[in-house]
This record gives C-alpha cells, structure tokens and sequence, in this order.
C-alpha cells in the first residue's frame, strides 16, 4: 500500500501483522502486531522490545498508554458514535 508517497508491505497471519517499508535498500522492518492468546492482548514489538498495547476482557477493553491504563466498559460505549468517528477516521486516512 502507498500512503504519502512512501510504499508500505503489511503481512498478517494468525496473530500476528508485520510492517515494513520500501526503500531503496529493501524492505525495512518497522515492527510487528502481535495477539496473544492467553493474555488475549495486543502488542507491539521491535528489535526485541515489546509493549503491551491493549487488553480485551470479557466486557471491558484496556488501553495501556504512556499516562497509565484507560479502561473502557463494552457495555456502556456509544457504538453509534464510535463507528461515525471510524467513518471520519477512514475518509481522513483515504484524503491524504
């Protein structure tokens, strides 16, 4: 995929997404999507760092960011709201 001129490869498999960039050298690795199953959470890794990104409970989502951990109740968001903020999101993403 090409976003602003630079040509991206994302490779998924089960659990797992990989990004690379194209440049003139070859494909460099920009890192890696990572699920994992027991602690059913998401992570990014690279070079041998990972950082845990998200955990999904049975009704709740946690976000870990730099300022801590934001929890999310599944049961009490806006699913409308969220879904038009997604459709604003990809349009902004598809304009660039």
């Amino acid at each position: 995929m090409t976003f602003k001129g630079e040509t991206y490869k994302l490779t998924a498999t089960k659990n797992q997404m990989k990004f690379q960039k194209l440049t003139p050298a070859g494909l460099e690795d920009l890192g890696n999507m990572l699920f994992s199953e027991e602690k059913s959470s998401w992570s990014f890794a690279k070079e041998g760092d990972e950082v845990e990104l998200m955990t999904i409970k049975e009704n709740e989502v946690d976000f870990h960011t730099a300022l801590g951990v934001k929890t999310f109740d599944l049961n009490s968001l806006d699913n409308l709201a969220l879904k038009d903020k997604n459709e604003n999101l990809y349009l902004d993403l598809a304009s660039n």
